[in-house]
């Protein structure tokens, strides 16, 4: 590894399965190489998203590799360059998996041209994954950054609902709680929103609940034998979809303003390409979207504070102030999904909240 390797680019939507199989497949690959099957190997996650900046990534990579705490990333950045530039045949390669990759994306694109420029030296011994949901992330990269480097993509699309059945089935193997149609519902529903498997198995983990609190005032009867194990209906999988997606912010999203909405919608339409957004960003696509729906007086930046307060005092939004460059950007504190479920039956917004 290391010279001509291209970095390997996952994205698709959430709960597509994306970190599942790099896991899996890493897994394989250790069990092979404990066999001697294949030469041992290092292995390196890093989560951007919980990064506190891109560039303390360089200090994760090099601890994990050495051992050896360096607190400074522009040392540990140093240093890596060194490493994955020098030979060195007693050097395990290193597969390097950076998931929620677009929480890399900065001004100068630093260090996300570092992570996919590394595995293009010829010693560097080093594999790099990324992963993220944005399709077009590589389209977004600098030009300095994506003509040098090249990236071999593999797009996950939403689960299909026979495919959605298929791993629920799975899940719940040496189970005979759940009814078949059950099952079934609770696929169709999840593959008719974002096709999340994550959401089929929360359903189901709740629809489990609800089944068990409903029978958890039985008692024995006289004879002294329990009753059959109860079943999880297509009942109990309704009423987990409405406790679930019936939460306070799900209702209040429902219940705000017109331009509420559009500051949501706007707001969508930037995820993906950044965890926080500028507030001048989004009153400018807000006013584009009103002004296309025939709303010829949008509020101004100003009276856009008030709608972002709102959103801030129910802890749908988090809003952060940048005095150096005078400016503030606001970020979900919620699932993207939870704003398109909210509004799915809003004929103005149901669409634009896809898009």
């Amino acid at each position: 590894a290391g010279g001509n390797e291209n970095p390997l680019y996952l994205s698709g939507l959430p709960g597509t399965g994306k970190t599942a199989t790099v896991h899996q497949c890493i897994k394989e690959l250790q069990t092979a190489a404990k066999k001697r099957k294949i030469p041992s190997f290092d292995f390196v996650e890093i989560n951007a998203m919980k990064l506190p900046s891109p560039k303390d990534a360089y200090a994760i990579i090099w601890q994990s590799l050495t051992q050896r705490m360096e607190k400074s990333s522009e040392r540990a950045a140093g240093m890596l360059q060194r490493r994955f530039s020098t030979p060195s045949s007693q050097r395990k390669v290193c597969v390097l998996l950076v998931d929620e990759l677009d929480y890399m994306m900065t001004k100068d694109q630093k260090v996300i041209y570092h992570l996919f420029h590394w595995p293009q030296e010829r010693h560097s011994r080093l594999v790099v994954i990324g992963i993220a949901n944005t399709m077009d992330l590589p389209e977004r990269l600098h030009k300095r950054v994506i003509s040098r480097i090249g990236l071999t993509r593999l797009t996950f699309p939403p689960y299909s609902r026979q495919q959605l059945e298929l791993i629920v089935a799975d899940r719940l193997k040496g189970l005979s709680v759940f009814d078949e149609a059950a099952i079934e519902l609770c696929s169709r529903k999840v593959a008719s929103w974002a096709g999340d498997v994550r959401k089929a198995l929360e359903i189901c983990r709740r629809a489990t609940e609800i089944c068990e609190d409903s029978t958890a005032e039985c008692s024995l009867p006289q004879n002294g034998h329990r009753d059959p194990a109860p079943q999880v209906t297509m009942s109990h999988i309704e009423e987990a979809v409405a406790s679930l997606f019936s939460s306070p912010h799900i209702k209040l999203i429902a219940d705000s303003s017109v331009f509420t909405k559009f500051f949501l919608c706007a707001l969508l339409s930037y995820v993906g390409e950044s965890p926080a957004v500028d507030v001048l960003q989004l009153h400018s696509r807000l006013e584009r979207l009103s002004r296309s729906k025939g709303f010829v007086d949008p509020p101004s930046v100003y009276g856009l504070q008030y709608i972002i307060q709102s959103l801030q005092d129910t802890a749908i939004l988090a809003v952060e102030s940048n005095r150096v460059q005078s400016s503030w950007t606001v970020s979900l504190l919620i699932q993207p999904d939870d704003i398109r479920f909210a509004l799915r039956d809003d004929d103005m917004f149901s669409t634009m909240c896809q898009l």
